[in-house]
């Protein structure tokens, strides 16, 4: 059998790096063979034996840490019951070499992991692959350009293929929500270096809408995965045939496709969900006569290059947003908190059969978190979606942000059968109706009131949807063991949340923000519209000390709730980028991804053509003449 190659760089010590590793890097599984692991991280030593210089990169394969993951398998990832049978597997393996790096301007460490410079002689990286929190995508991002900047520059992209058409090198993302694509823009717009001319080697990217692991380690060297998302839907830019098929390939890889029998679908104008399907045709050059180089690419595919319609929609339909802090919200309020009084985020835990909350099994079973889960994804974000498909998506026939709403497949099919999605919603919040025929008089029950439609009005049988939210949370045996962030305040006994987790840090600034953002700069009444998610933001953000939307008892300015607020700048709103209308959010989504001017560089060739050499005289009468 031949062993095809593959160098991924993963990103970040997490746990779903240690998780990575121990998978991808188990030598048992021969589908395995020829796969190198390397890792970057600013915890190393997590990496190492413990016998190792813990701030030194090591690349001894004799010191390197080797993981051991334990994995429950339940009977299905669809429906993972606690009374169904499930299984244990385990699997051992550990990185190839591991780089070490440390807050600041130099990537000398990103650098060499890029380039190969290491014992693993696997040559240049084929994929690069961010496992970090969401709050870590930009700066890491920074760090990535850097690095692939000046190896670019020094002609170091190349190395591994004599080939001047290699495949690109995918930059990705295992959780693409918090606008990958967005911070992917900013982060290659900001390290350009001045005498950037284009890419010796071309970039893509990736990102998958749900994280595909539910993992968690509490000692070095081994993690336990408790499940694995049954969805796996992948952006993909830019958007063409060949990009798909070569993506399609690695990533398959990584996430063990043929083991588990799961299959990846893209989203975007072309999807096959909610597109016009011509994103199935993937071609890879020279393989089978395939040759993307004299075949056009779809009318979907050339409406988005970038595919930017793709990844809004992984933004906007990341289910964490909304699930963790409605959970946070009703979990951590003390219900004999007075009325009209914010409550500080502390609770009474004594005489409970778990030292600290489980975050699921006590906190969804609060009627509270199903009602405001309910209120907020259904009745609120749904409503955001839709107007984001009406503003930015071409046509009228096509759904590719919509098509994707809400979390697992189940809850997906029963909110289409009782004609909840999130075109018929939107439809009864009666906000299309009022954004899109602004200028015209009367007709609309929303212009000029205070109060919109409840949650009642928006989505049909809302308790029946709580209910079934309350049980999937509560009895699904992946989240079941996950222990809610909080600690015992030593002081008065009580539970608090652990704000600096990455269900504040994350799904606030860079979940609820990114909605709230949107709905301002479309012309949404914050107050009106959103008034759960608006209500929700201004508790959760006073118990982490910030203000990411103006607080309820300040004066509004003209820069908006969002964009008026101090620490917007922290989120990933798009007023965080100086975006306040949906003109400058088009003009925004049409930026090329990894900073390379297209326009500015055919400007060059045209000046410099021969055609225009030699005198204004002789120019113009070579131009003529092809005239």
């Amino acid at each position: 059998m031949t062993v095809e190659r593959l160098t991924t760089t993963l990103i970040g010590g997490s746990n779903g790096t240690a998780t990575l590793c121990a998978i991808l890097g188990d030598k048992h599984n021969p589908r395995n063979n020829g796969h190198t692991i390397r890792v970057v991280t600013r915890s190393p030593q997590r990496f190492f034996n413990s016998n190792s210089n813990n701030n030194e990169t090591n690349n001894d394969r004799n010191k390197i840490r080797e993981w051991r993951c334990h994995e429950q398998k339940p009977l299905t990832d669809v429906f993972p019951l606690p009374f169904l049978p499930t299984q244990w597997l385990t699997h051992v393996g550990a990185p190839h070499s591991v780089f070490g790096y440390v807050e600041g301007e130099d990537v000398s460490a990103f650098e060499s992991a890029f380039a190969g410079h290491c014992l693993d002689d696997a040559g240049v990286t084929d994929v690069i692959l961010l496992s970090c929190p969401v709050n870590a995508h930009l700066p890491l991002l920074r760090k990535v350009a850097r690095a692939l900047y000046k190896l670019n520059d020094e002609g170091k992209l190349l190395s591994s293929s004599s080939r001047r058409d290699a495949p690109p090198i995918l930059i990705g993302t295992l959780y693409a929500a918090g606008s990958f694509d967005w911070a992917c823009r900013i982060a290659f717009c900001v390290e350009k270096p001045p005498n950037f001319k284009g890419w010796k080697r071309p970039l893509a990217l990736f990102g998958l809408k749900s994280f595909p692991y539910l993992t968690k380690s509490l000692k070095p060297g081994h993690v336990t995965l408790y499940g694995r998302y049954p969805d796996l839907t992948v952006a993909v830019a830019p958007s063409t045939r060949s990009v798909r098929a070569h993506a399609r390939k690695a990533i398959d890889r990584i996430l063990q496709n043929a083991d588990t029998g799961k299959q990846m679908r893209f989203i975007g104008l072309s999807s096959d969900v909610g597109g016009d399907g011509s994103g199935r045709e993937d071609i890879v050059p020279g393989i089978d006569g395939g040759d993307s180089s004299c075949r056009s690419e779809s009318m979907a595919d050339m409406a988005d290059p970038q595919n930017s319609i793709g990844f809004l929609m992984a933004t906007l339909n990341s289910t964490n947003q909304y699930l963790h802090p409605s959970i946070l919200d009703a979990l951590f309020t003390d219900e004999n908190t007075p009325e009209g009084k914010i409550p500080d985020g502390s609770i009474e835990w004594e005489g409970k059969p778990t030292p600290l909350p489980l975050f699921y099994a006590d906190g969804a079973s609060k009627p509270e978190a199903a009602r405001l889960l309910t209120a907020i994804a259904c009745g609120e974000c749904f409503v955001i979606i839709d107007l984001c498909e009406k503003m930015l998506v071409p046509g009228d026939s096509l759904n590719p942000i919509s098509a994707h709403f809400g979390g697992e497949p189940f809850g997906r099919f029963a909110m289409t059968f009782f004609g909840n999605t999130p075109e018929k919603v939107a439809k009864r919040s009666l906000l299309p109706d009022l954004i899109f025929k602004k200028g015209n008089s009367g007709g609309n029950a929303l212009e000029g009131a205070k109060v919109g439609p409840t949650t009642d009005d928006k989505v049909n049988l809302k308790g029946f949807h709580e209910f079934m939210m309350r049980f999937g949370l509560v009895n699904n045996t992946r989240l079941g063991s996950v222990v809610a962030p909080c600690y015992k305040d030593p002081e008065t006994g009580r539970i608090r949340p652990k704000v600096d987790t990455r269900f504040f840090v994350d799904d606030i600034p860079h979940g609820y923000c990114i909605y709230l953002g949107l709905a301002e700069l479309m012309g949404c009444d914050l107050e009106r519209d959103l008034p759960e998610m608006l209500r929700s933001t201004r508790k959760l953000q006073h118990w982490m000390g910030k203000e990411f939307v103006v607080p309820a008892n300040q004066t509004v300015t003209s820069m908006g709730i969002v964009g008026g607020a101090r620490d917007v700048k922290e989120t990933s709103a798009p007023q965080a980028f100086g975006i306040r209308t949906v003109e400058e959010l088009r003009d925004f989504l049409s930026m090329a991804l990894f900073g390379d001017n297209v326009s500015a560089r055919v400007e060059r060739k045209i000046k410099d053509a021969i055609v225009l050499k030699g005198s204004d005289d002789d120019a113009t009468i070579m131009l003529r003449a092809k005239l």
